[in-house]
């Protein structure tokens, strides 16, 4: 019954607020080979079902008419040995934000050094000015406690030119760290904000955990210095009877039952899942081989003609 084409149609809820940004639509997972209209208009394309993907649409966008958007999906050609869905299975979110904004997923976050007492935090934002004006801004970095106190933080001042790019890094120490393992999945929260002449222009918050992974030959995996043995199940990521639609309490209710059965791992089978998946895996403390497809071939939408070192990249 998912064998088949179909279209769906909304009236953008845009607002006067909405004048003078960029616009983003932000599709989690749409099956299979969408495209995407605005007012009549090709705004994208993508080409596989699974995956998260962004388009601009600012350009596409009237201020002073209703907006439509149109999504046409055909699975007629998509094919696969587990039941994959069909049409817009997953979160859709329309992103407004100023000219002057950290990327759509362009904020990295990694923990290098741990120490007994410390650790350091090192933060890449990659901040984009779309706008054709020289912009002086501040980035500031803060970590946050789960309680929602501020920890620390820091500055990064920078001069971007009309319809640049750049990296603002930074390392941040953070004193006596809870340590994120599966027992004790400690999390903080980094808000990674950008001012120009004192106004606050964009807001990004990343949750993150303090932790260090290695693999070694002849003992396997280690977690903060501590041996930890996978225990684990393929996760398909449809619901059973309730189908493919992401629905987040089924999901956690899934986590729930295997973890009280002795569970502390998940692998993606066999596809990316939705970013739920992932939040809800960092706050249950359950670790996560991340799989983004298991067969070169048809089934994961990779065809002889593909060109697969962009296709791995996009």
């Amino acid at each position: 019954p998912w064998k088949g084409e179909g279209w769906y149609r909304k009236t953008l809820p845009l607002s006067d607020q909405d004048k003078g940004k960029r616009i983003y639509l932000l599709f989690d997972g749409v099956m299979a080979f969408p495209k995407v209209y605005v007012n009549g208009k090709l705004a994208g394309s993508w080409d596989y079902g699974y995956n998260s993907f962004y388009l601009d649409i600012t350009e596409l966008i009237q201020h002073d008419a209703d907006n439509l958007l149109a999504v046409h999906v055909d699975t007629r050609k998509h094919d696969s040995r587990w039941y994959p869905g069909a049409g817009i299975y997953r979160k859709v979110q329309l992103i407004a934000v100023d000219p002057v904004h950290a990327e759509l997923w362009g904020t990295q976050i990694t923990t290098p050094v741990i120490k007994p007492h410390y650790a350091d935090v090192r933060i890449s934002s990659r901040i984009k000015n779309s706008s054709s004006e020289q912009k002086e801004i501040v980035v500031k970095h803060i970590i946050y406690s789960k309680e929602n106190h501020v920890l620390q933080e820091k500055n990064d001042t920078a001069l971007m030119p009309g319809n640049s790019l750049r990296m603002a890094e930074s390392t941040i120490t953070l004193p006596n760290p809870l340590l994120w393992e599966p027992e004790h999945p400690n999390l903080y929260m980094m808000s990674t904000e950008i001012y120009s002449n004192n106004k606050l222009l964009d807001v990004t918050k990343t949750t993150f955990g303090v932790r260090e992974i290695r693999l070694t030959a002849d003992q396997g995996l280690y977690v903060n210095n501590k041996r930890v043995q996978l225990k684990g199940v393929n996760l398909h990521h449809d619901q059973g009877a309730l189908g493919s639609a992401f629905n987040y309490r089924a999901m956690q209710r899934q986590l729930e039952i295997m973890k009280d059965m002795g569970c502390n791992a998940v692998r993606t089978s066999h596809n990316t899942p939705a970013p739920e998946l992932l939040d809800l895996c960092d706050e249950m403390g359950l670790l996560v081989i991340d799989e983004v497809f298991d067969k070169y071939d048809a089934k994961a939408d990779i065809t002889d003609t593909t060109d697969f070192e962009d296709f791995a990249e996009r």
